[in-house]
């Protein structure tokens, strides 16, 4: 290291730089002495005139050189200094490895956003396809891809389908479920209306085979019988009136309200039904009227054990009874096939009501309800 800087051409070589210089820099020796040369250097013939010559710059070989000779005790020094070609290599290996590290620190880096990215919104995924059939809404956090958001906005879709999907689901069976409710309570309630009179038939014809029996008492068991009869007819007439009503054209006539509604009312042979009113003709089909008004009369009898009272004039036909009334909130209700307000009650079939809306919306007509809990109700249509 001496050598080199006693030697050394590049005169702002000091301590500071001596090791820069001695790292980036290579230095060839030329030496001879009685007529013989020992050279670093294969191409001497270049550098032999160049003893006792000044500081010299130029291009060798394509390598910027800086070289002097000097003489010294008999011998012949050329002292050539130049940038080492590994120095540059290494530069040029040290900058693309930094530039290697550098990108895969990027190619790193883009790594993990992206794997956080999809981590995040597969975890999302998971928790939406878990939530699916909730009410409650979901949202995906909006990314700057175009196809996920897509993807996305499908989903919320589906979902949305789905969930009415099961809501229609879910109502479907509600009615199923009511409609085998409905159908169970009235095989019930035929079976509990059946079960009265054929028990009176029963009895009747057992009384009968008796020998002993007069003659009175031979009419008195088959009007009893006949009129058993007569009530399982009705009874099976109303059910197949109630499930075929599929009248497309009325059977109209000219018929007086009152003397109708007073017939009806003489048959039931109840004391407690009350009727007044006056003569009022209307135009309709009295077969179904009859069956309006008789179903009206038998669903006051049967929530009412007070007088009821039927008034009937000027095309209008009006009953009261004074029995438990029907809260508000029913109101809409009592009319629809097979609804009961009373469950408990195994001998009514829910269709009363429901039929006379039907025979009246034929009508062009419409039934009013007036009701007070715990006062009675009032019912009433009337027809021009």
């Amino acid at each position: 290291m001496n050598d080199t800087l006693k030697f050394s051409i590049i005169k702002t070589l000091n301590t500071n730089n001596i090791q820069e210089f001695s790292q980036q820099t290579r230095a060839d020796f030329i030496i001879k002495k009685d007529g013989k040369t020992i050279s670093s250097l294969d191409d001497f013939d270049f550098f032999k005139n160049q003893f006792n010559a000044n500081f010299t710059h130029e291009f060798f070989n394509n390598k910027e050189i800086y070289y002097k000779a000097y003489q010294y005790e008999g011998y012949k020094y050329i002292i050539i200094v130049y940038p080492k070609i590994n120095a540059k290599i290494q530069d040029f290996w040290i900058k693309n490895i930094l530039i290697f590290l550098l990108f895969l620190a990027v190619l790193t880096a883009i790594y993990i956003f992206i794997f956080n990215f999809f981590k995040k919104y597969f975890q999302e995924l998971l928790l939406f396809i878990k939530n699916i059939k909730s009410q409650s809404e979901f949202h995906f956090t909006k990314n700057f891809f175009y196809d996920l958001n897509s993807l996305n906005l499908r989903l919320l879709k589906i979902k949305k389908l789905f969930y009415e999907k099961e809501l229609q689901n879910k109502k479907q069976a509600k009615k199923i479920k009511m409609k085998n409710t409905q159908l169970s309570n009235l095989i019930s309630a035929i079976s509990h209306e059946l079960k009265n009179p054929l028990s009176v038939i029963n009895l009747s014809l057992q009384s009968l085979e008796k020998e002993h029996n007069d003659e009175t008492m031979r009419k008195f068991m088959l009007e009893k019988i006949h009129k058993q009869s007569v009530k399982i007819n009705q009874l099976t007439h109303k059910l197949n009136f109630v499930f075929n009503l599929n009248i497309t054209s009325l059977n109209e006539e000219n018929f007086d309200l009152y003397a109708l509604s007073k017939n009806i009312v003489e048959n039931f042979n109840e004391s407690r039904i009350k009727i007044q009113g006056e003569q009022t003709f209307i135009k309709a089909d009295s077969f179904l009227i009859e069956q309006v008004i008789i179903n009206l009369i038998s669903n006051a009898l049967k929530y009412s054990q007070k007088d009821i009272f039927i008034e009937v004039k000027n095309q209008e036909f009006t009953i009261q009874d004074q029995g438990i009334g029907i809260e508000e909130k029913y109101l809409k209700l009592i009319t629809k096939k097979f609804y009961k307000i009373n469950t408990s009650q195994n001998n009514s079939f829910g269709l009363g009501l429901f039929l006379v809306k039907k025979i009246l919306t034929l009508h062009k007509s419409s039934l009013k309800i007036q009701s007070n809990p715990q006062k009675g109700s009032i019912f009433s249509f009337s027809i021009s």
